[in-house]
């Protein structure tokens, strides 16, 4: 004799389905007392939602200011955990990484070892110049190549130009390398009172 497989609509003996448990009546009133149980949850949550929001808004820099101090304090932690997370998610790991190569594509920005007045102003540059390579007869992408901003009074030379956006230009990065060749040689050549 093997054993018999319960349906789906079977209950055990002595339970009683909770719709055949009360009478029309009795079955309304559940149905009710549950929406309102529902609708209070919701309440709360908008209120909930509605109350950090004002609570964010009312105290931002502060707390912004305890966000970077939990960052730097507790950097190694943090870490580690979305190591964690993203380990025990690679689908998730794989998007981000998507992301951000997308992202990078689309937004080139100016390498962080500048000042960040100077980086503004190189980015500034890059919008204006749309991110292609202004050399004659070029027209060059970030998409094809590297783009460079270029600053045509040398900064070593000329500190107080630096951040003039008049005096910065687009160029790929091997133009950008032949311009300073072809710089170098004319001052070679100044220096040496050659023709040029």
């Amino acid at each position: 004799m093997g054993l018999k497989k319960a349906n789906s609509t079977s209950f055990k003996k002595g339970n009683i389905p909770w719709n055949k448990k009360y009478n029309a009546e009795e079955r309304k009133q559940v149905i009710l007392e549950r929406d309102r149980k529902r609708s209070k949850s919701k309440k709360r949550k908008e209120y909930m939602n509605n109350y950090l929001i004002n609570y964010y808004e009312k105290n931002r820099e502060q707390l912004l200011e305890y966000k970077k101090e939990y960052g730097k304090t507790n950097l190694k932690k943090l870490k580690e955990k979305s190591k964690i997370y993203y380990k025990n998610h690679p689908d998730k790991y794989k998007k981000l990484l998507e992301k951000k190569k997308l992202w990078s594509k689309n937004h080139p920005h100016s390498s962080k070892k500048y000042s960040l007045e100077l980086q503004i102003s190189m980015n500034n540059v890059r919008i204006r110049d749309k991110n292609t390579c202004q050399w004659y007869k070029c027209g060059k992408k970030y998409l094809e190549i590297e783009i460079h901003v270029h600053h045509i009074f040398p900064r070593k030379e000329y500190p107080d130009l630096e951040l003039v956006e008049q005096y910065m230009i687009c160029y790929c990065k091997t133009h950008h390398i032949l311009w300073h060749k072809i710089r170098k040689e004319h001052k070679r050549r100044v220096e040496n009172n050659e023709r040029c």
